[in-house]
């Protein structure tokens, strides 16, 4: 990959700088299949609704599952699998609550949903994932909680398809600071269940 850098100085290019050859390789990866519960509730909208909104809810449970697990180099991504933006909202029954918009009705309603739906199964997904920890090859056990992350979000939203999203499908990712070194990895933890790696059998280009 080549990297052009270009100095500028009140909007007037100063200078420019000979293209950088950047040496980018394919990261290994261990990937698992999953079947890790999901479940979305009324609980994971107390944050986001005001306490008379919320009491028009029915107390539902939208279900979902954490279908795969990857360990890369730089990040951990879980993918899960969860009802679409309509069958989440006919059974949460948001549309009977109404927003505060200046704008167009139709546009209104459909926003709030969607942030609705987003926002609530991102709880939803920290919280199952809480106390997710990999066990190292030498005995001892780091939760992901604790170690030194990218962001403060501990398992932050990684889709960059809408449609994909509202369909049914969201990845989440987990991004440490430093690398992980996957030939130390013995197995990670997630909802209590421990899954085993075998680096050298599994690693994927």
């Amino acid at each position: 990959m080549d990297l052009t850098l270009t100095l500028y100085h009140h909007f007037e290019v100063e200078r420019r700088y000979a293209p950088v050859t950047v040496p980018v390789t394919d990261s290994q990866c261990v990937s698992l299949s999953t079947d890790i519960a999901v479940t979305n509730t009324k609980k994971q909208l107390e944050s986001e609704l005001e306490s008379a909104d919320l009491a028009k809810l029915p107390d539902y449970a939208s279900k979902g599952r954490i279908t795969r697990v990857s360990l890369y180099a730089g990040y951990i991504e879980v993918q899960l699998e969860t009802p679409s933006l309509d069958q989440w909202t006919a059974l949460s029954h948001v549309d009977r609550l109404t927003p505060e918009w200046n704008g167009p009705t139709d546009d209104d309603m459909e926003w709030f949903a969607e942030m609705l739906f987003y926002n609530s199964w991102y709880l939803a997904v920290n919280q199952t994932l809480f106390g997710a920890a990999l066990h190292d090859t030498d005995g001892t056990q780091t939760a992901l909680d604790q170690l030194p992350r990218a962001y403060a979000g501990t398992w932050i939203e990684a889709s960059n398809d809408n449609d994909a999203i509202y369909a049914g499908t969201q990845i989440y990712r987990f991004v440490p600071q430093q690398a992980l070194d996957l030939s130390r990895i013995s197995s990670i933890t997630i909802g209590g269940t421990d899954y085993p790696l075998f680096p050298d059998k599994d690693f994927q280009p």
